[in-house]
């Protein structure tokens, strides 16, 4: 009895609600579908504002993943660190969030680390904060809750596994593709790394530092699991190595090049030049001679790593 007449004040509730987007106009549908029961069946809709308890609560784990997301894009926090992440450690005028990990640690319980905070992330937290203090017993002040009662523990107690609450939530909404793999939540530390990879100058010291690593080696995992990201590393390597040996024949020509092999290049680039019938070596010249001093590129790919 108690049981229905919870529903049903839930449910006029929910009637009651007026629903608005980041604009203020009325919600009328979602940017994807959710399921939407019909006593004991559902079906898939973007459809809303829901008719019943039943839809809404199904889009209560889509809310906290998203916040998850977000957090975990902008931090490239490791699973164990974003889950222990409290609303009252975000520091807003130092754009920061604190949280402890555990990663390289010899105390028990881990060290306390901060991670930059973009206001979207933020903003993220504050939405999850209000979404969670519903639920989560007073007094308590985690991020991630328990919305139903299962394995993990009670309703509202903190939730320990993002990855499957991503997993799960995104495969019920159906916007996961299966060739992709599981959505993970250490997928966003290395889609974070790639971003970083190709647009920020000194990338390593950057995810170093935003990683928590003690080594760049460690970084460069990350850097180059990406087939793509690899082969342009390999790439930009390469036409490096071209431009520094263009230089240095240019230095050795004009005599401001020192060391043992100067002399040794000197001599092999007048027997080139005598070869060429030239009688002053040009840019093409030059060029193609550094060409050969790599091996055609493949100097560069052949050095020690």
């Amino acid at each position: 009895m108690y049981r229905e007449k919870a529903l049903t004040l839930k449910n006029a509730v929910l009637a009651d609600f007026q629903w608005h987007d980041a604009e203020g106009n009325t919600l009328t549908k979602l940017p994807f579908t959710v399921p939407h029961r019909i006593g004991q069946g559902s079906f898939m809709s973007d459809a809303w504002p829901p008719k019943n308890w039943s839809t809404f609560r199904t889009l209560i784990p889509v809310v906290q993943v998203t916040n998850v997301a977000v957090l975990a894009f902008c931090t490239g926090g490791r699973h164990h660190e974003v889950a222990g992440m409290v609303n009252s450690n975000v520091q807003l005028d130092d754009e920061l969030i604190r949280g402890r990990t555990y990663k390289y640690s010899r105390r028990l319980g881990g060290i306390e680390r901060e991670w930059p905070l973009h206001e979207i992330a933020a903003r993220a937290v504050g939405i999850q904060d209000r979404l969670a203090a519903v639920i989560r017993p007073e007094g308590t002040d985690h991020l991630w809750v328990q919305v139903m009662p299962s394995k993990g523990g009670p309703r509202g107690a903190p939730l320990a596994d993002l990855s499957e609450l991503s997993h799960d939530t995104l495969k019920r909404i159906e916007l996961m593709d299966p060739e992709e793999g599981r959505a993970h939540l250490h997928r966003w530390r290395h889609t974070i790394a790639r971003l970083i990879g190709i647009t920020v100058d000194d990338a390593q010291e950057v995810l170093q530092d935003l990683f928590g690593h003690n080594n760049v080696e460690n970084v460069l995992i990350y850097l180059l699991s990406n087939a793509e990201l690899a082969a342009e590393a390999i790439q930009v390597g390469e036409e490096a190595a071209f431009v520094l040996a263009q230089d240095a024949l240019k230095e050795v020509m004009a005599g401001k090049a020192g060391g043992p092999a100067a002399q040794r290049i000197f001599v092999a680039m007048e027997d080139y030049r005598m070869q060429r019938g030239i009688k002053a070596f040009g840019t093409d010249d030059i060029e193609e001679a550094a060409m050969l001093l790599n091996l055609e590129g493949t100097a560069a790919a052949r050095q020690p790593r």
